[in-house]
């Protein structure tokens, strides 16, 4: 498990909570005078996806898991909240105001950058180093489906709104399914 420590006189660090053994374990991963955050391993294990400030602003960057080796920058215009693609051969990425995609080569143990795409605008998934959620490590306000690389987010009613499309919730809705399948087969 992947968890985020906020370090007095260093910020934001990565460690791992160990579960497999008789009593849970916190090992240190990532520890530096700058703040990492929001990390992310790759479906094969073999790498860390996460955030960090060492540049001077957020960027993404990527290490080997379960042993730190160099970083290797992979966003370019800043970012937060990486996410492995299924696959394994990208990361998503909130990327200024565009949802990013990264698609890499990992190949012999080491990481490149094929291309970086914009995906679509987006609005709140970016959060400003001011904010209040900077110093919690702030989660990702997002998720990619493992079977169709489709994206769930997480947007205020605001932004909702400012979409332009309905949202429709309905409750009970087995229950309404029953009783159109009932109506179906009366006739």
């Amino acid at each position: 498990v992947i968890l985020g420590r906020v370090s007095e006189g260093r910020g934001n660090d990565i460690d791992i909570l160990r579960i497999d053994g008789a009593s849970p374990v916190i090992e240190p991963y990532l520890r530096a005078n700058w703040n990492e955050r929001q990390g992310d391993i790759s479906p094969d294990g073999r790498w860390m996806a996460y955030a960090s400030d060492e540049s001077g602003r957020n960027e993404i960057y990527v290490r080997s898991f379960p042993e730190p080796g160099a970083p290797v920058q992979i966003s370019d215009s800043g970012g937060v909240g990486p996410a492995w693609a299924p696959d394994g051969s990208t990361i998503y990425y909130a990327g200024g105001q565009w949802m990013m995609r990264a698609s890499l080569s990992l190949q012999q143990g080491q990481v490149t950058v094929r291309s970086r795409t914009r995906l679509f605008p987006h609005s709140g998934l970016e959060v400003t180093t001011a904010s209040f959620f900077q110093t919690l490590g702030f989660p990702r306000r997002y998720d990619v489906d493992p079977t169709s690389n489709r994206f769930l987010m997480v947007q205020s009613k605001e932004e909702v709104f400012n979409l332009g499309v309905p949202v429709r919730v309905v409750t009970n809705w087995f229950e309404e399914l029953k009783q159109l399948a009932a109506e179906g087969q009366k006739r």
